[in-house]
């Protein structure tokens, strides 16, 4: 769920302000707090290397559908706007097929990728920034495809290896969830308890590519 809205951003600020609480984000961050510090991806860095993945792939031809998951997260709009920023970049050739958002429902995921696929000609290419990814296996199927577009998910969960491990997917990028979930206590404790605060404001996790070689 987006947590980039002004009803968050007062409340955090109230915390901080009011309260005198540090607040750390993790995972997706949300501008205009006083937050000490994010803990997660540098998204929008993410989002380039999928470019270049895809450059890499379709050798700068062709169409690619993006799939995000809610167009109010920050997170999201982050990879996006890497993603498409470094395909015109590296790969002027490659098209754009739409951004369009699947709310992470894996129903949605399938009926985008099947309406695209069936009215816009020459995909290639499938970006899902977000969650639903399963959905990709079910639009496949109905579709009937039999050379299906290169695709590229995000996060190292078990459903996602399982789509590596079958040949839905070609890459995973994964954001380190265990170190996201890991280090904000340990920074909060060290705010409480030894009044230290971090020495930056971002504290990025890395973006580790996988393929079903290297799970």
């Amino acid at each position: 769920m987006p947590v980039d809205t002004e009803g968050v951003r007062e409340k955090l600020n109230w915390l901080v302000n009011e309260k005198k609480i540090p607040v750390v984000t993790f995972n997706s961050d949300i501008v205009g707090t006083k937050r000490c510090c994010f803990v997660g991806m540098d998204n929008k860095l993410s989002g380039q290397t999928a470019a270049g993945l895809f450059g890499m792939m379709t050798r700068g031809v062709g169409k690619i559908l993006v799939i995000t998951g809610y167009f109010s997260s920050m997170l999201n709009n982050s990879r996006v706007d890497g993603f498409v920023e470094e395909i015109k970049n590296i790969s002027p050739k490659l098209e754009i097929a739409g951004v369009q958002g699947s709310f992470n429902n894996a129903d949605e995921v399938e009926h985008i990728i099947e309406n695209a696929m069936m009215s816009i000609s020459g995909i290639n290419g499938i970006f899902v920034v977000s969650g639903g990814q399963e959905g990709i296996v079910e639009a496949f199927r109905k579709l009937g495809v039999e050379q299906r577009p290169y695709v590229v998910i995000y996060d190292q969960t078990a459903k996602n290896e399982t789509l590596l491990k079958e040949g839905t997917a070609d890459f995973l990028i994964d954001q380190n969830g265990f170190e996201q979930g890991y280090r904000p206590p340990r920074i909060l404790a060290d705010i409480l308890l030894n009044g230290t605060y971090p020495d930056t404001e971002y504290l990025y996790t890395g973006i580790d590519i996988k393929t079903k070689y290297n799970l």
